[in-house]
């Protein structure tokens, strides 16, 4: 646990706030009246910073839908989407009728459909010491677990179970979620959970050794060991499936597999028709196989291994014609991807309902010189066209949390103030890129002369 002085009980006045970045965090500290909180900045949703958004109070009793909300002017309303978060716990308090961007997940309380809380922000505890505003450190944004068993599923692939530490829970996660394995210092990677979302006993990821690896699949292959302990970053999902789909075709290639496992299950439960088509090079490079075939995914499966005497080859036509208005999910290779979504797009099938993820991608992050502004410390600097804008806020001091550093876990994604992005990142949807809200900077370049980004 660490201690920070972040202010004087003058500095803050009641209902103000201030922002401090420790530990490589971006935390908001608060004030109403005499009591004190400390939340991350960052909405968990969409990435606004909370900072900008402002203090409410609400009714005591709740409206219909609502969340019972006993205390007045505790509640922080974000400034992207207006949802509401308690800065005691971060704890969401939105309901359908607010929520004005997209379709998630909903849950239902006292027969009304909530939007739930896999939407919270971490908090952080805030003492005051002879006059002075202390922030502990010891909610950390990280967990920690044990490697309680490493084992092979197939050719090239680690699979790591890892167990929270004694007397912890490991928090839900939807299917198609991911976590960042933190192999060592400075060495951060994201990595799909394929685990029954139902069963929290332990997280699974499978790494496949990636050749040259940058660093992190090598590092779980040859050092990782049952008895490990590591951290994790909490569950993330840039992969969410589509609320009230009626059924739903998966599509993997290889360790592709990894989230549509999670799916699989989560299909299964709601009772949604679905079909797994699974393919391979070959049998001893199929991760899970036998496990699927196996299990009750087994009936809803087709496999295809292009080195496999008469087996069929994977056609997207013939699986995607006929889909009707199934939700089409596919990870995997990027040629596969790409030959999925060109194929999908052939036949007509729209773009909502064409969900992927890339486990990697090769990205030109070269291009046209610009200014960069960070809003908030009102650094600027030009970018060249040989370095990224990640690159060099960092040797400004103005760090960024970064993994992939390809534009595909999403990690880096930053809020846009002002300028148009010149999108090269594979996390963002194509509306998502058209609204220019958000850039990955780890990647992407300005297609304005200046770019000013909320940091």
């Amino acid at each position: 646990m660490s201690r920070h002085v972040v202010a004087t009980v003058d500095e803050i006045p009641s209902g103000g706030r201030k922002l401090v970045r420790l530990a490589g965090r971006e935390i908001a500290v608060f004030r109403t009246g005499d009591r004190y909180h400390a939340m991350q900045d960052r909405c968990p949703h969409e990435g606004a910073s909370l900072c900008r958004g402002r203090l409410v109070g609400l009714a005591t009793s709740p409206a219909p839908g609502r969340y019972a909300v006993e205390r007045q002017g505790e509640i922080l309303r974000c400034p992207w989407h207006g949802w509401e978060f308690d800065i005691t716990t971060g704890q969401s308090l939105c309901d359908p009728e607010r929520v004005r961007v997209r379709s998630y997940p909903a849950t239902v309380v006292a027969g009304q459909a909530v939007v739930p809380g896999p939407y919270v922000a971490e908090t952080y505890k805030v003492e005051v010491e002879n006059e002075y505003i202390v922030l502990d450190l010891d909610a950390p944004d990280t967990i920690g677990v044990t490697v309680a068993r490493r084992w092979r599923p197939c050719e090239g692939v680690v699979a790591l179970d890892l167990a929270p530490e004694e007397g912890a829970v490991l928090p839900a996660f939807e299917p198609g979620a991911h976590i960042d394995l933190h192999v060592a210092p400075g060495l951060v990677r994201p990595y799909s959970l394929c685990g029954d979302p139902d069963d929290r006993s332990a997280y699974r990821i499978a790494v496949l050794r990636e050749e040259p690896s940058r660093g992190g699949s090598a590092a779980v292959h040859d050092r990782l060991r049952d008895g490990d302990h590591l951290r994790i970053g909490r569950p993330k999902n840039h992969f969410r499936m589509a609320a009230g789909q009626r059924r739903a075709v998966l599509i993997a290639g290889g360790i592709g597999i990894t989230p549509l496992m999670a799916m699989a299950h989560g299909l299964l439960r709601a009772g949604t028709p679905f079909a797994l088509h699974y393919a391979a090079r070959c049998v001893e490079r199929a991760p899970f196989l036998e496990q699927l075939q196996s299990g009750p995914i087994g009936a809803h499966l087709r496999t295809y291994f292009g080195g496999r005497a008469g087996c069929d080859p994977f056609d997207p036509r013939s699986v995607l014609d006929g889909s009707g208005d199934a939700h089409i999910y596919v990870c995997g290779p990027g040629r596969l991807i790409d030959d999925v979504l060109e194929t999908a797009r052939t036949l007509g099938i729209p773009e909502d309902r064409l969900h992927t993820e890339r486990f990697s991608a090769h990205v030109d992050k070269t291009g046209t010189p610009f200014t960069v502004t960070a809003a908030r410390s009102g650094i600027s600097a030009e970018v060249p066209s040989d370095r990224t804008i990640a690159e060099v806020l960092a040797g400004l001091g103005v760090e960024v949390p970064l993994s992939c550093e390809q534009g595909v876990c999403g990690i880096c994604l930053t809020g846009v103030v002002a300028g148009r992005p010149d999108h090269r990142d594979q996390c963002q949807s194509e509306s998502e890129k058209a609204a220019g809200t958000r850039i990955a900077v780890c990647c992407s370049r300005s297609s304005t002369p200046h770019l000013t980004l909320d940091l």
